[in-house]
């Protein structure tokens, strides 16, 4: 879904929040809850984010706290270019491989790109 045609993303952020907070009844959740415990930004952050016509969210580190939540449909609210759904996959594969063996897993890549003709030897 292109959610930038159809909706900005304070009413997204918004919405959001709204369904994480759920049926609180008896205990509300607050907005700050939601951004410092739940997405890991600041409350001014996040009112910032809500605000129509506020400011959206730039920073990487604010976008990722957001992708780790939400997946690619941040990419797609925020208005950036959609991410190829084999990207994706490769992605989630990539975040399973234990840090010390990643750079063992691109050579293995690039030996076999090679081997294909897709790229020159180094």
């Amino acid at each position: 879904m292109n959610y930038n045609v159809y909706m900005e993303s304070s009413d997204w952020i918004t919405q959001k929040y709204i369904e994480w907070r759920g049926d609180a009844i008896g205990r509300e959740k607050t907005i700050t809850e939601y951004a410092e415990d739940y997405i890991g930004v600041s409350q001014e952050v996040m009112y910032g984010w809500m605000k129509k016509d506020g400011s959206k969210p730039r920073k990487s580190e604010h976008i990722k706290k957001l992708f780790d939540k939400y997946g690619y449909e941040v990419y797609e609210v925020l208005g950036f270019n959609s991410v190829d759904r084999r990207l994706r996959e490769l992605q989630a594969e990539y975040d399973a491989i234990p840090e010390d063996k990643k750079d063992d897993m691109l050579e293995v890549i690039r030996r076999w790109m090679r081997e294909q003709g897709w790229k020159k030897e180094e």
